[in-house]
């Protein structure tokens, strides 16, 4: 169950490859309820950089249709899982939510949406009823398996009915339980999850427990594992004398954003040298290092734009909706439920892909 909101483009801060930040990236919680791409660690989690994973949709299973075996409508199914997601990844990376969605009712809406699309998906093994399966388990996942895209068997992707090689637009569609799909497209390819050391784009490329770093998919450090640039900590843990353990306070000297508590919203300020909280700005609100602190914009498709250059201080961007212009390097992005082709935003729906 994991629909990540999907960033294109960078997706903290224009001034971050400027002052050699990590990038905020939503939630990586991947594959459970079936899906597509993306993560409460996301794209890669904090830092990650690699790019926008689509929203992971759907649990899996038996294809039994639009209605589980106890009568469990379709609507009500995609409810009650966007609340379970929703709900769990704020408790578990508040900082995460507000950065990708910009609150919790947004995070439901958007994820019920991409639910309901996954199961009206051609060959896809979602059901109602495979989806409150995932629901009676999900709020006790913990939350370093969350991050990690570690699901419970219950909300783990089934196979669908489309083959190797077959055009997909979710995980459920394909027998190999996963649709890889380019950050500029609507649809990909169906394929299996790839193993460690082998090539991605996004972490749900990866098999769980595992980011995508240098297009490599590698597996997270646990804790009291050696950890480097190259070599990532599990989400919920910190990156502190190359060692994996608990991140370092808010107030702590840092020299990296890895080794402050970036699920709450602690970053290592450039400024300073030490772990901040994060601010977060409205479209139209000031983005980058506004009077010495670090703001980002906040909700699906926020863009600081004009942060690249001194003094670092830009200007949210509002999300661009269906059918209106993008550019996912200088802006405006798509909003949560579409992605930028070709410089116009086109709605993420399966269905389409033939």
């Amino acid at each position: 169950m994991n629909p990540a909101p999907r960033r294109e483009g960078h997706p903290l801060l224009a001034v971050l490859p400027v002052v050699g930040l990590l990038a905020l990236t939503p939630l990586g919680l991947a594959a459970g309820c079936g899906g597509t791409t993306s993560s409460l660690s996301g794209d890669g989690g904090p830092g990650a950089g690699d790019g926008g994973d689509r929203p992971e949709t759907g649990v899996t299973g038996d294809g039994a249709g639009p209605e589980g075996s106890a009568g469990v409508s379709a609507d009500q199914a995609a409810s009650d899982a966007a609340n379970a997601y929703c709900n769990r990844a704020q408790a578990c990376a508040p900082a995460y939510v507000t950065f990708g969605y910009g609150t919790v009712a947004r995070c439901v809406t958007d994820f019920k949406a991409q639910l309901l699309a996954t199961m009206a998906a051609p060959g896809t093994s979602t059901t109602p009823s495979q989806i409150e399966a995932c629901v009676m388990v999900f709020p006790q996942e913990s939350c370093a398996d969350l991050l990690a895209r570690k699901e419970p068997a219950e909300c783990q992707s089934m196979p669908g009915q489309l083959p190797a090689g077959a055009a997909c637009g979710t995980d459920s569609q394909c027998v190999g339980t996963r649709c890889r799909v380019a950050p500029d497209a609507v649809c990909g390819t169906c394929t299996t999850p790839a193993p460690a050391g082998a090539s991605c784009g996004v972490d749900d490329d990866c098999q769980p427990a595992m980011k995508c770093v240098n297009s490599t998919c590698t597996l997270y450090g646990n804790e009291g594992a050696a950890c480097s640039a190259v070599q990532p900590c599990r989400p919920d843990l910190g990156c502190v004398g190359s060692v994996c353990g608990t991140p370092s306070a808010a107030g702590a000297a840092c020299s990296d954003s890895t080794q402050c508590d970036q699920i709450h919203g602690d970053f290592c300020n450039p400024a300073t040298t030490k772990c901040e909280a994060i601010g977060f700005a409205q479209a139209g609100g000031m983005c980058g290092l506004v009077a010495g602190m670090l703001v980002t914009c906040t909700g699906p498709g926020g863009f600081c734009s004009g942060a690249n250059v001194s003094p670092y201080v830009g200007t949210c961007l509002p999300s661009a909706n269906d059918g209106a212009s993008c550019d996912i390097d200088a802006g405006p992005l798509c909003d949560e439920v579409s992605v930028c082709v070709a410089g116009t935003c086109q709605p993420i729906d399966p269905s389409t892909c033939k």
